[in-house]
């Protein structure tokens, strides 16, 4: 990946159902506490770019326009979504100050290795020109044992650990997360999913199973 591109997610969680409609503009003045997001819609609106999906990224550097390109809504997380296709230029995942229950790739892992289980969603858009309730299965649970990978990748040696100003860095390359990540839910696909009647989403994503 060119050096100088960079990606943070750039959604919050509920925008698509709570408001009428998804609107890139609006959603831009409401994507959470995170302070690199933030720090991206500081700069200059012509220098980031931001994908227009409910499941939006803003991206700064030469690959932003390739990187932030449409994807579909009912496959958010797949090879074509932003994080697909910083997987595909080899990028690196950088993160601040937070673990990896909060690592979107995870998400690509889950698509690549084929798992079954899925919660229903559902967001409002503007099709035809009327305003419409999209509903889709998505790859989904409470994502809190994704925190597991962390382990994972330090017995592989596959992450570098490091102080960042006050908090903790975390930096491994998307190919390797997957890899790792991949690996595991092939040998136990359920692997992510609390046990029954720990939580309701994890509940939801095992019923969908079958």
């Amino acid at each position: 990946m060119p050096f100088g591109s960079s990606l943070p997610t750039s959604h919050r969680a509920g925008i698509a159902t709570r408001r009428p409609c998804y609107l890139v503009r609006e959603a831009a003045r409401l994507i959470g506490d995170s302070a690199l997001p933030l720090a991206f819609e500081a700069v200059r609106l012509e220098d980031v770019w931001r994908s227009d999906s409910p499941h939006a990224f803003s991206a700064l550097g030469p690959e932003a326009a390739r990187i932030t390109a449409d994807h579909p809504l009912d496959v958010p997380h797949g090879l074509n979504s932003p994080v697909g296709r910083v997987y595909d230029l080899d990028g690196q995942v950088l993160l601040l100050g937070i673990g990896h229950d909060a690592n979107t790739t995870i998400h690509l892992a889950e698509v690549l290795a084929g798992v079954r289980y899925r919660r229903q969603k559902s967001m409002m858009i503007m099709q035809a020109g009327q305003l419409t309730r999209y509903g889709y299965a998505e790859i989904d649970h409470c994502c809190d044992n994704f925190k597991l990978v962390d382990q994972w990748l330090d017995a592989e040696v596959r992450q570098r650990r490091g102080r960042v100003g006050h908090g903790d860095g975390r930096l491994a390359s998307s190919h390797d997360i997957v890899a790792t990540v991949g690996a595991r839910l092939r040998a136990n696909e359920t692997v992510f999913l609390h046990a029954p009647g720990v939580d309701d989403q994890c509940d939801e994503a095992r019923a969908s199973i079958g």
